[in-house]
């Protein structure tokens, strides 16, 4: 049985940060400083050389922000559902959880990118984090 604790707008303002924007702010900034080949948008307006790292560090370039993006999406989808009943958060997270793999394991074929099986764990690694972060620790 969970209990539903009203949150301050300040203290909800402050998860939303933690949980959502600075996620985001960290994969972007990956892409930008680590990465030759930026998508559109981040190329538009990113005009820097990027900085190469040894081998050693390739999970950090090009796997670590997909985990990113899908601990700051779950992150957000916890945060916004939060005192919706249990079955539309399932549903929430269900369908957050399915667009993620779904982005990666569709691409080569219908989307744009190649397929990467880390991509893939590190998006299932982000999300069950956030996941388990915020509703099972922090939002009760």
């Amino acid at each position: 049985m969970t209990i539903n604790i009203k949150l301050s707008l300040r203290k909800v303002s402050c998860l939303y940060g933690g949980f959502v924007l600075l996620p985001l702010s960290i994969a972007v900034l990956t892409y930008c400083l680590f990465r030759f080949d930026l998508p559109p948008l981040l190329e538009w307006m990113w005009h820097q050389p990027p900085i190469k790292l040894s081998s050693n560090f390739d999970w950090l370039v090009y796997n670590a922000a997909d985990g990113l993006w899908a601990f700051a999406l779950m992150s957000f989808l916890v945060l916004m559902c939060r005192d919706d009943s249990k079955l539309t958060r399932r549903v929430y997270y269900a369908a957050g959880a399915v667009l993620m793999v779904a982005l990666e394991v569709l691409q080569g074929s219908l989307l744009p990118g190649t397929f990467d099986s880390m991509d893939l764990l590190a998006i299932l690694l982000g999300a069950g984090a956030a996941w388990f972060i915020l509703s099972r620790c922090l939002i009760r």
